[in-house]
């Protein structure tokens, strides 16, 4: 699955695709999830961030090295 970030004031939130998902984001959201990346990128350990949105649903979950077992 690919995907695909847009930084695009008032548009859908997302667009689903059978091997893409669009996320169109506003500049304030864009800036909070690359915050919340940002400092997950600097740790080692497993962890994760909570993302207030409002579509497909009401919290995007970031997260890192959790949950790896379950693909391996």
């Amino acid at each position: 699955m690919i995907h695909e970030f847009r930084i695009e004031a008032r548009c859908r939130p997302r667009q689903l695709q059978d091997d893409r998902v669009v996320w169109r984001l506003d500049d304030a959201k864009a800036v909070e999830i690359n915050e919340k990346l940002t400092a997950m990128r600097h740790r080692t350990d497993a962890g994760h961030h909570y993302v207030d949105i409002s579509k497909p649903t009401h919290t995007l979950v970031l997260s890192r090295n959790e949950y790896v077992s379950e693909y391996q």
